[in-house]
């Protein structure tokens, strides 16, 4: 029983790492927390037991969008640097210009042996 429990909360908690946003969860408990206020401090068993869960999600959610964070900063610093092992070689100078230059021959600095982008 034990594990089946353990189980169905890790899965629980990653679902809710996945879909709910932290606009969303934040907005449940601020109206929990209203409701609270205007009930004297006192709510009953299940909003209480559904504002600890939101207050759980909340970390929850707050870790998830730390962690996409991180893998998306990782993702950019790994592109940035195969960008710079590319702009060491010629041909990935030559894209770079390619897309930088699109309409090379219109440029007044086009020349086709020695400046074949156009670029000033």
């Amino acid at each position: 029983k034990q594990k089946n429990k353990t189980k169905r909360i890790t899965e629980r908690d990653t679902k809710v790492a996945q879909t709910t946003s932290l606009s969303s969860a934040q907005s449940e408990i601020q109206n929990l927390t209203q409701k609270q206020e205007h009930q004297n401090g006192h709510l009953d068993n299940k909003d209480t037991r559904k504002l600890e869960r939101l207050r759980k999600e909340l970390k929850i959610v707050i870790a998830a969008e730390e962690e996409r964070k991180k893998q998306r900063e990782e993702l950019e610093r790994i592109e940035w640097e195969e960008k710079k092992k590319r702009m060491k070689t010629k041909e990935g100078v030559d894209e770079l210009n390619q897309s930088k230059f699109r309409n090379a021959k219109a440029s007044i600095y086009y020349d086709p042996v020695m400046n074949p982008f156009g670029a000033p």
